[in-house]
């Protein structure tokens, strides 16, 4: 049983034969991990419905993260985790493993652009989501390198790049 952990949110199950609240599982082959979000009493037999409590989590982790250059920015278009319930009030980024910063103004979906990079500089970037339940998984990483955009300029009806523009 499980007495005493009603703030347990993730159980790792060895492959092998066993219990939880009376009721006998085989494991899987490999070990495997049931994540719980929620505020449950583990205490009686099986383990409680996630859906009734889905509102207590913080978001899932942002999904298949792509990046655009940008004019000494990066533009990281992705795919929105779970909410479970409570709707995403903003996102963070970290660049190079540093502190996550909160997207000013708050952006909500995806793309957001990640400010503040130098041109020609290849960052490595996360992302989190932020709901009133907290801050959310890290996602993934997305390598992104911000470059000045081409100038061109008209000359005799002719479009031309300018000299010195990368």
């Amino acid at each position: 049983t499980f007495a005493g952990l009603s703030s347990l949110t993730s159980l790792t199950i060895p492959d092998s034969v066993g219990a939880i609240g009376g009721n006998a599982f085989i494991g899987v082959g490999s070990p495997f991990t049931l994540n719980y979000c929620g505020n449950a009493d583990l205490t009686g037999t099986g383990l409680p419905n996630p859906s009734t409590n889905a509102g207590t989590c913080a978001p899932a982790s942002p999904l298949s993260l792509t990046a655009t250059s940008g004019n000494n920015s990066a533009i990281i278009a992705f795919t929105a985790g779970a909410n479970f319930g409570q709707a995403i009030s903003n996102y963070e980024y970290s660049v190079d493993g540093g502190s996550f910063v909160a997207l000013s103004p708050a952006d909500t979906s995806s793309p957001v652009t990640v400010p503040g990079l130098t041109n020609g500089t290849t960052y490595s970037i996360r992302l989190r989501a932020v709901n009133n339940r907290g801050t959310g998984a890290i996602s993934a990483s997305v390598s992104a390198t911000p470059k000045t955009p081409i100038s061109v300029a008209a000359i005799g009806g002719v479009t031309v790049p300018v000299v010195g523009a990368t």
